[in-house]
C-alpha cells in the first residue's frame, strides 16, 4: 500500500460546487432569457424555491411572488419577509451580445430591521433627553421666578417697614392733637366738633393701613414651635365670635380625622385663619353660614399646587393637613379671582380694607411651605383652602425651607 504524504486537492469543479451550495448569497446563473440555468443553495434559503422548481423559469416571476408577497405583509415559503439586494453581472460575448447574467442575491431584511429598531431605540432616546430638558427647564424656571418673587418681597417688607415707622410719628402726634382740641373746646361748634371726629377717624384709617404695612414686613420671617392645630382653629373661631354673633350668622365646624402636630407659626397663621375668616364673613352681609373645616388628606394626583418635581410646594402621594373655610356668599366674580393676592387689591369699600391681608397670608403660608387657595364652590359661595406637609419636624422644615412665598 502506498501512503499519501502531500495535501489531498480537489478537483476546481468541487470547490466550485462547494462554494457555491454553501454561500449565504443567492447565485443565480441566467440565461440570455432570462431563465435560470444554474441556481445556488443560498439562492433556494432566500427565495424557497428548490434548484429543480428553478432552473428553466424566469427569475422575473421569483423576483415578482417576493416582491407580491412583501407588500402584502406575508412571508415567502422560507418564513422570512423579503427585502433583497440584488447585484447584477453581464456576459458578453466577442461581438458584445448578452450571453447570460449572474446575479448575486443578498436578504437584507434582518439588516433593516436592525437598522430600524436602531433608529427607533435612537429616537426614543432623544425623547426622552428633551423630556428630562423640558423637565429641568420648567424647574429652573420656576425657581428662578420663586427667587424673584422672594427677593421681590424682601425688598416691598424692607421699604413698607421704613415707610411705616416715618409715617406713624406724624399720625401720633395728629391724633394726640385732635384729642386736645376736643376736650379744650367742649363747647365748640357742631360742625368743629363733626370736622374733629373725622379727622380723628381718618387718622385711624391711617393708621389701620400702616398696621397693614408693618405686618407685611414682619410675615418674612418664622418662630416655628409645635403646634396643636385643632386648638389653633378653636383659638382662631373664638377672636371672630363676636363678629357671627353680631350678623347672627351660623358657624358650622367640622372635624375629619384627627390632625397631626405641625411646626407652625401660631400667631401667624393664627392671623391668617382670622383674616380669611372676617373676609368671608364681610362677604355675607345679610348672613349665612361660616364653615371652618379640618381634615387628613392623600394626594392622589397633580394639580395648582401637586406634581412630581422637586420644586412643586406638594407632591403626587404625599399626606396633607387641610383646614378650609367656606363661606354662603355670592362668591368671587372672575375677573377679580386672579388679583385677590395682589398687594392693595381689595373689593371692599373705601377705609374697609387696605388689601393687604391676602398679601401678607400668602407671603405667611408660603414661609411655611404650605399653600394657600382660594374659590367659588359649585353650590354658591367662596372657599380658602390651607394646606401644610402633615408628620414634619421643626427641624425638618427650617432644613428644608425653600424660597417658595407664592405659596401656592
Amino acid at each position: 500500500m502506498i501512503e499519501e504524504t502531500g495535501p489531498r486537492t480537489r478537483s476546481p469543479d468541487t470547490t466550485l460546487s462547494s462554494v457555491f451550495e454553501g454561500s449565504a448569497e443567492g447565485i443565480i446563473l441566467l440565461d440570455a432569457e432570462d431563465r435560470v440555468i444554474e441556481w445556488s443553495g443560498g439562492a433556494t434559503r432566500i427565495y424557497g424555491h428548490s434548484r429543480e422548481e428553478a432552473l428553466g423559469r424566469p427569475l422575473s416571476m421569483f423576483d415578482s411572488e417576493a416582491a407580491t408577497l412583501a407588500l402584502m405583509g406575508v412571508a415567502h415559503r422560507g418564513g422570512d419577509l423579503l427585502s433583497l439586494f440584488i447585484t447584477p453581472h453581464r456576459a458578453r460575448g466577442q461581438d458584445g451580445r448578452t450571453l447570460g447574467m449572474v446575479k448575486i442575491v443578498r436578504n437584507v431584511t434582518d439588516e433593516r430591521q436592525r437598522g430600524h429598531l436602531e433608529l427607533v431605540d435612537r429616537e426614543l432616546s432623544l425623547k426622552n433627553t428633551l423630556g428630562a430638558l423640558r423637565r429641568s427647564h420648567d424647574e429652573l424656571k420656576t425657581t428662578q421666578l420663586q427667587l424673584i418673587q422672594s427677593a421681590k418681597l424682601e425688598s416691598i417688607g424692607r421699604l413698607a417697614a421704613s415707610v411705616a415707622h416715618e409715617v406713624k410719628n406724624p399720625l401720633a402726634i395728629l391724633l394726640a392733637g385732635i384729642q386736645f382740641l376736643k376736650k379744650s373746646l367742649p363747647d365748640a361748634d357742631p360742625g368743629v366738633a363733626e370736622t374733629l371726629d373725622d379727622l380723628k377717624e381718618a387718622v385711624h384709617r391711617a393708621n389701620g393701613v400702616i398696621g397693614g404695612l408693618l405686618d407685611f414686613a414682619a410675615s418674612t420671617e418664622l418662630r416655628l414651635e409645635p403646634v396643636n392645630v385643632e386648638d389653633m382653629i378653636t383659638a382662631s373661631i373664638q377672636l371672630v365670635r363676636h363678629a357671627l354673633q353680631r350678623r347672627h350668622m351660623n358657624l358650622e365646624r367640622e372635624q375629619r380625622g384627627e390632625l397631626p402636630t405641625l411646626p407652625l407659626d401660631r400667631p401667624k397663621i393664627e392671623q391668617v385663619m382670622v383674616n380669611l375668616m372676617i373676609n368671608a364673613i364681610d362677604a355675607m352681609p345679610d348672613g349665612g353660614t361660616l364653615t371652618v373645616r379640618s381634615s387628613l388628606a392623600q394626594l392622589t394626583k397633580p394639580g395648582d399646587d401637586v406634581g412630581y418635581r422637586r420644586t412643586d410646594p406638594f407632591r403626587v402621594g404625599e399626606t396633607v393637613a387641610l383646614i378650609e373655610i367656606e363661606d354662603t356668599g355670592p362668591g368671587i366674580p372672575p375677573h377679580v379671582l386672579g388679583r385677590i393676592f395682589d398687594p392693595s387689591f381689595t373689593t371692599k369699600p373705601p377705609g374697609k380694607g387696605t388689601g393687604l391681608g391676602l398679601a401678607v397670608s400668602k407671603t405667611i403660608i408660603g414661609l411655611h411651605r404650605g399653600s394657600i387657595r382660594i374659590e367659588n364652590r359649585p353650590e354658591g359661595g367662596a372657599r380658602a383652602t390651607l394646606m401644610f406637609r402633615a408628620g414634619e419636624t421643626i427641624k425638618e422644615s427650617l432644613h428644608d425651607q425653600a424660597p417658595n412665598p407664592a405659596g401656592g
